[in-house]
């Protein structure tokens, strides 16, 4: 998968057709996304999940139980993992930190060596 790229909001509309509600239909619709090359990249889960906006409206029930049976089987897919929002932003933190912890002990060694320049002096 190196040199690939994961699709998380496509353009456009899913090369699929949704047929129905049932919940077969909509995780054989889900798994016909899984191999399909899109662009040269590779689909994520949630691009599949953004293309069902293309047949139900987003704030329907039928939506909503499309969405209730993609993430009731998420486990049983074989889409490219994909950090979610939450996962990026402590990671943005994560680095932040980091940074700020070495720029803190850049600042107390250039102080000690400061201070041992005026005892040497």
């Amino acid at each position: 998968m190196i040199g690939k790229m994961i699709v998380t909001t496509p353009s456009g509309w899913s090369p699929f057709v949704l047929e129905s509600l049932r919940e077969d239909d909509i995780l054989y619709w889900v798994r016909l996304h899984e191999d399909y090359n899109y662009m040269s990249g590779l689909l994520s889960l949630s691009a599949v999940k953004y293309w069902v906006r293309g047949f139900h409206n987003y704030h329907t029930p039928e939506h909503k139980w499309i969405m209730e049976v993609i993430d009731k089987n998420k486990d049983t897919f074989s889409f490219p993992k994909t950090k979610t929002h939450e996962e990026i932003m402590a990671s943005i933190q994560r680095s932040k930190e980091k940074e700020a912890a070495d720029k803190q002990r850049i600042l107390e060694k250039r102080e000690r060596r400061r201070n041992a320049t005026k005892k040497n002096n």
